[in-house]
């Protein structure tokens, strides 16, 4: 995959952050305490040779809708302990049947997709279908806590859901643009790179501050929404952070997921990779910078170059270079215009385009 590891912004999940959201009531206001989801059956193709239970959608409607057995549940014990003052938890079996139904509220919504016609028929016995649920008070606006899982790709409704004053709990497998994994590796040190700056940029949405990221084998989430809602009668429960986290990830949202942020970050990562590229080229491939002197030596004496790796041709303000790289057939003409300030020496070139990348990260 080229340039896998810049993750594209995707206008599809946008919402209107200019005009008020009628349909967002403060938190104090919500009356459902349960974890809401509603969604299509998408994730894979459900037949008969598709290990279709293990993915996450199926997984997280069986897991709540479950009936049969006993759930480990970590609830407070009403007791505090005699050092620290903090509560003390105990894990106690508590039967599905009663934390399923005071927990959650997630179903399929609308019909089967994704599957043949006798599959379709198969999934509409094993699930309970419900109608899509209104983006009003009401409906979707009523609930203090989202889950939001993976479908197809990654998810497109995450920045609907953490813009809603709602508690979003998070599962997901993709790096998105606005939440790195992990921080990224610089690639051309030492010297100012895009990495730390980037990595500041993006760390602006933050787990456990924003959000509630959960394991995408859903193993942990019973524990950790016990800990916001509490037990089964709701004893100690932590309410006020959870409305906190829910009113901090709605202000991220209309304040860093503008389209004006998405267009910046797209522009700056784009503009910079690009950059790195053309300094890995001067500073590390030994017969393009022999060629590269070549051509700045045969401009300068002759008005125009030519040479057998590096094919360049003198504008009025810029040097146009096509690299034909032999062993990077995918990047066999690679198109690169540098300001004929930029350009002689070598040296000056290095120096140039690292104070750009500079600028350009500030």
């Amino acid at each position: 995959m080229v340039h896998h590891n810049i993750q594209l912004p995707s206008f599809i999940s946008r919402v209107d952050d200019v005009r008020p959201r009628e349909h967002d009531p403060p938190w104090a206001n919500k009356t459902d305490g349960r974890m809401f989801w509603r969604g299509s059956n998408t994730g894979l193709t459900f037949s008969a040779d598709t290990l279709w239970r293990y993915s996450q959608r199926p997984q997280l409607v069986r897991l709540a809708n479950d009936m049969e057995g006993d759930v480990r549940l970590r609830v407070p014990t009403g007791n505090d302990h005699p050092q620290t003052e903090s509560p003390v938890y105990e894990h106690t079996d508590v039967p599905k049947r009663l934390v399923n139904r005071a927990f959650f509220d997630i179903k399929f919504a609308g019909s089967p997709i994704a599957c043949a016609p006798e599959y379709c028929q198969f999934l509409e016995r094993e699930f309970e279908w419900m109608p899509h649920v209104p983006f009003n008070d009401a409906g979707v606006g009523a609930h203090k806590y989202f889950i939001d899982v993976d479908g197809n790709g990654w998810s497109s409704r995450f920045k609907r859901l953490i813009t809603t004053n709602s508690l979003v709990f998070k599962a997901t497998i993709y790096p998105e643009w606005y939440r790195p994994i992990a921080p990224p590796v610089p690639l051309f040190p030492p010297g100012p790179t895009l990495t730390s700056t980037m990595y500041r940029w993006l760390e602006r949405i933050q787990p456990w501050v924003h959000y509630v990221p959960i394991q995408v084998d859903l193993s942990d989430l019973y524990d950790i929404f016990a800990f916001f809602r509490g037990g089964m009668d709701g004893q100690g429960n932590h309410d006020e952070m959870a409305r906190k986290m829910a009113e901090a990830g709605r202000e991220w949202s209309k304040t860093y997921w503008r389209k004006e942020d998405m267009t910046a970050y797209l522009f700056r990562r784009k503009t910079t990779h690009l950059v790195h590229h053309l300094l890995y080229y001067i500073n590390n491939v030994s017969t393009r910078i022999s060629a590269a002197e070549n051509c700045r030596r045969r401009l300068n004496a002759e008005g125009s170059c030519g040479c057998d790796c590096w094919l360049c041709e003198r504008w009025s303000t810029h040097l146009v270079i096509v690299l034909n790289d032999e062993n990077e057939p995918r990047a066999s003409e690679v198109f690169v215009m540098i300001p004929l300030l930029l350009y002689p020496p070598r040296s000056r070139i290095q120096s140039n385009l690292t104070r750009y990348i500079a600028r350009i990260e500030h």
